[in-house]
């Protein structure tokens, strides 16, 4: 499936697997961040479709992990249901998603390395559309838009008592911050202008 079907058709897709509403909208929200990063004179040349699609797709997964209390009993069906037939990892349930999709080849790569945990290996890329999807992500909480630092403060406190709390360290926002460095070098769009309200126009068209 190539990127612009996969943008065309979202909602088909959405609704093929179950996605809940507040995970459509985080999704469509990080596209929106991508999209007016895109924006930027700079990333011209750079293929948004495949950006675009990524981004739309990445957490596709996700309710396999959800802690579901208030969703009500149909949630926590479709829940157990995804989760016997694509099992309780989140990225597995993704990459399996994505096969069955037939997602392209860059477009299933791009969602591959979106983890925070592959910082250190995309600030040391060349692959800016890599650069944006990771980023796009990290500025993105579960209610809206935020700047890096309080997205990191909230990872921090929410898993310092996990085994995930070394994904979210000092040290990974430090090279979040150099991330975002690469991203805005020589910009006329600086970091803090991206918020809720910037990216409307761009939500619009992804949703």
């Amino acid at each position: 499936m190539e990127s612009p079907v996969i943008i065309s058709s979202i909602d088909e897709i959405y609704d093929r697997f179950n996605i809940m509403p507040a995970l459509q909208l985080h999704m469509r929200r990080v596209a929106a961040v991508g999209a007016l990063i895109l924006s930027i004179d700079r990333y011209a040349k750079i293929n948004k479709d495949d950006v675009i699609a990524a981004l739309l797709l990445h957490d596709i997964g996700n309710i396999v992990k959800f802690r579901l209390r208030e969703e009500g009993e149909s949630w926590r069906k479709i829940q157990q249901e995804t989760i016997a037939k694509y099992g309780s990892n989140d990225h597995k349930a993704t990459e399996k998603m994505i096969h069955e999709l037939g997602v392209n080849h860059r477009v299933a790569s791009l969602i591959s390395r979106m983890g925070f945990e592959n910082l250190p290996h995309v600030i040391d890329s060349t692959d800016m559309e890599q650069k944006i999807c990771l980023y796009a992500d990290q500025r993105v909480a579960p209610h809206g838009v935020v700047s890096l630092q309080e997205r990191f403060a909230d990872l921090q406190n929410r898993y310092k008592d996990t085994t995930l709390k070394s994904r979210f360290d000092p040290e990974q926002e430090k090279r979040a911050l150099l991330l975002e460095q690469q991203i805005f070098t020589n910009s006329s769009l600086q970091p803090s202008e991206i918020n809720d309200q910037t990216i409307e126009r761009f939500l619009d068209s992804v949703l």
